[in-house]
């Protein structure tokens, strides 16, 4: 019971914040299409153009994954997946700063690059830090969290857009992508890895190898 319930603890840190990274990128996939009857008439443009967004959006995501993937595997999922998830928030909140249509495009770019973190980030951190037997509920855990993340963004950004403008509504996403990443950032510092644990073992295992032979065979 002693060492399942450390384990136990362990995992479920490691799903609920991989979660929580995962709602938010999804989160900011449908931040702006449920303002398209406003942005519209805001800029003058068509449906047609506004469509363009998103399909920038997850056409960097797309391309940009594959580039994620070996970043990820260089520099280590949860520095890559911290800097996406900000890169992705400032990238969506400053499209409520924008004053001509032209400009959110390269922010829907840019917005779709920090978007490209997240399931080689999420998976390789899910795989490391969660025990093997539990697995499979990680990963399910992983894809609801995203559906939430989808299922609350048109609510906020409708409920805010409401009660004061589009712009307010975007800008506050700052708050709350800055908060998430801050959180994430505080709360990474202290995970553990069952190939740290693994590591440290092997080191601790080979010292004391070392101080039985200096005992035994003395120089």
């Amino acid at each position: 019971m002693s060492v399942l319930a450390p384990s136990l603890r362990r995992d479920a840190k490691g799903m609920g914040l991989v979660g929580l990274a995962h709602a938010s990128s999804h989160f900011f996939h449908l931040v702006l299409p449920p303002l398209f009857p406003i942005l519209k008439l805001e800029f003058d443009v068509s449906y047609a153009q506004l469509g363009l967004l998103p399909g920038l959006f997850f056409a960097a995501s797309g391309i940009t994954q594959i580039i994620s993937g070996f970043l990820v595997d260089h520099f280590g999922a949860r520095r890559v997946l911290l800097v996406g998830l900000l890169l992705l928030s400032i990238s969506m909140a400053l499209c409520g700063l924008v004053t001509e249509f032209w400009m959110l495009i390269p922010l829907a770019v840019i917005g779709g690059i920090g978007n490209s973190v997240f399931h080689p980030a999420d998976l390789a951190i899910l795989t490391d830090k969660v025990s093997q037997p539990r697995l499979g509920r990680a990963y399910g855990i992983h894809a609801l969290s995203g559906n939430i993340g989808w299922a609350v963004a048109p609510v906020f950004v409708m409920t805010v857009a409401q009660f004061s403008d589009w712009r307010t509504a975007l800008c506050w996403l700052v708050a709350l992508g800055l908060q998430c990443c801050w959180f994430c950032y505080c709360q990474v510092q202290t995970w553990s890895s069952h190939r740290d644990i693994k590591v440290v073992r092997s080191d601790q295992k080979a010292l004391r190898v070392r101080i039985s032979g200096c005992c035994y065979h003395p120089q």
